[in-house]
């Protein structure tokens, strides 16, 4: 299954997306992470493999990361099923 179908995408976005249209997409996959009270490492590196495919820069992408830092479980944040418990 392809990345932009796990994230309930038909098709890439096109080239000619602007980047502040990539990078409200990568905003929508950290809150829809993040919905769960945390963002795990897998999804995390879906979201990270996402953003390379949609060129973004380095810079682009710790800037929205940084923005759900208390939600990455790799930072600390309690996992969804430590959250419910």
């Amino acid at each position: 299954m392809s990345l932009w179908r796990l994230f309930g995408l038909e098709r890439e976005p096109t080239p000619s997306a602007s980047r502040e249209q990539k990078l409200s997409l990568l905003h929508c996959l950290y809150a829809v992470s993040a919905a769960s009270g945390s963002v795990s490492g897998v999804e995390e590196n879906e979201i990270r493999q996402i953003a390379g495919e949609l060129n973004l820069r380095h810079e682009d992408y710790i800037s929205v990361r940084l923005q759900y830092r208390d939600y990455l479980e790799v930072l600390g944040a309690p996992s969804s099923s430590e959250a419910g418990a």
